[in-house]
């Protein structure tokens, strides 16, 4: 894609990344421009999230304490790709959201890297352990930067999937639905 070449605020984006734009925008070449565009400025503007990804840094290996992310095998009937999360030290003091987000961003980076891109991501989430101290640790700011994130990221979001609605966090912080922007014509 020559038009990535061109864009001097872009890294340099192998083919796999390539497709992987055009698979999320499925394979609008202009709607993947757009993508890949605001994705990369997102991700300049949440280093947090998106700087130092080191593997053996400080801060993810932390998190690799504190949070398990993992691919689960195959795909669902349906072609999504199944990421089992859990907290394993229930510790609030040691949850980082930011440090989070980055670990999960990089899980999912990987997945795709080794398996190719999925039709979607199905996020299963084990909330035993999650006390009211995580949720403290969240901050403003940085869900907004993580909610941004999923709004224009490369991964699509099925929100048939969403299960049945009991009370939760969601409902009582008003987090609700895919993060993805709903597109009028």
């Amino acid at each position: 894609m020559d038009w990535c070449k061109r864009q001097p605020h872009l890294p340099n984006l192998n083919e796999l990344e390539i497709i992987v734009y055009l698979h999320s925008c499925y394979n609008s070449l202009e709607a993947a421009k757009v993508c890949i565009d605001t994705a990369f400025t997102i991700r300049t503007h949440c280093p947090d999230f998106f700087a130092n990804r080191d593997v053996l840094g400080k801060d993810v290996e932390g998190q690799m304490g504190v949070m398990l992310f993992t691919p689960l095998p195959g795909l669902t009937p349906e072609g999504y790709k199944p990421i089992y999360t859990k907290i394993i030290n229930s510790d609030p003091s040691k949850f980082v959201f930011s440090d989070a987000v980055k670990l999960l961003t990089m899980v999912t980076d990987l997945c795709v890297m080794e398996e190719g891109t999925a039709k979607g991501y199905i996020i299963v989430a084990d909330m035993n352990g999650v006390l009211l101290g995580h949720l403290a640790k969240l901050g403003i700011l940085t869900i907004k930067k993580y909610m941004l994130y999923l709004q224009e990221s490369e991964r699509r979001v099925n929100e048939k999937l969403r299960p049945g609605k009991p009370k939760g966090a969601g409902d009582l912080f008003g987090v609700d639905g895919n993060f993805k922007k709903l597109d009028l014509d």
